[in-house]
């Protein structure tokens, strides 16, 4: 994989291209994907790592990573009017990697509707819309 590939992530936590989140803290950071396989498709990404996938990670970082995922994944399902949805990893491209930045994948489904639908853009107001219903199903947890 080219590092071009792992630029696209390491711009958008230096703040320097466009992404929705819907969630962050001191170590993670959660955006909804440009390219989705279901409405509300959340990546959730280590802030600092060296390592180009989850299994060179440190597992102090891993672990977090995780915490993150368990912790806003049954708000991403409420807010996306969900059934159920898959936590994913790869670990390299054989398994799907594509960008070689660990990350984790939170996509939502309804009963009867498993099989992915093919990544699309569904456009900036789209995300938009999907990133305030789950920041708002996250903060509503908070309060």
């Amino acid at each position: 994989m080219s590092a071009s590939r792992r630029k696209i992530f390491l711009d958008i936590l230096a703040g320097e291209s466009r992404c929705v989140k819907v969630y962050e803290d001191e170590y993670c950071l959660a955006i909804l994907n440009i390219f989705p396989h279901k409405p509300g498709h959340v990546l959730v990404l280590p802030k600092r790592t060296d390592a180009t996938n989850v299994l060179e990670m440190n597992v102090g970082l891993f672990a977090r990573l995780m915490q993150v995922a368990q912790y806003i994944t049954p708000h991403v399902i409420k807010a996306m009017g969900a059934d159920a949805a898959k936590i994913d990893m790869s670990t390299g491209p054989a398994a799907g990697l594509l960008i070689d930045y660990p990350h984790v994948h939170i996509i939502c489904y309804k009963q009867g509707q498993y099989t992915p639908r093919p990544s699309s853009d569904p456009g900036w107001r789209v995300l938009e819309e999907d990133g305030e219903k789950i920041r708002a199903a996250i903060s509503g947890a908070l309060d």
